[in-house]
């Protein structure tokens, strides 16, 4: 085997222990933060929320709004990503999936 083939083992090893590393890594951390929900009683829920009228996404959010988002936008900006939505702009007459926290 050459100083070339060993090098390159030693390499391709390393990436795998690390990637290795941050699989396990993430499980954990992801084991913590949902078995600190469940401690806090918190469960992840998703609702089928009817649009009336009135309703806008920021009166939405704030109605399901908890503690587990950042702040009210970053929540607004999930509701968004759940429905596939790239504006504000909803419509009355139909439903939005809302993620949330109860």
């Amino acid at each position: 085997m050459t100083l070339d083939n060993i090098l390159l083992r030693r390499l391709l090893l390393g990436v795998i222990g690390v990637l290795f590393l941050s699989v396990i890594l993430f499980c954990v951390v992801g084991k913590v933060k949902a078995d600190s929900l469940e401690s806090a009683g918190r469960t992840f829920h998703c609702a089928s929320v009817y649009i009336d009228n009135n309703d806008t996404l920021w009166s939405i959010a704030q109605e399901y709004y908890t503690s587990e988002y950042d702040d009210i936008e970053s929540y607004i900006d999930e509701i968004k990503k759940s429905n596939g939505l790239c504006t504000d702009n909803i419509t009355a007459g139909k439903y939005l999936l809302v993620p949330h926290y109860r």
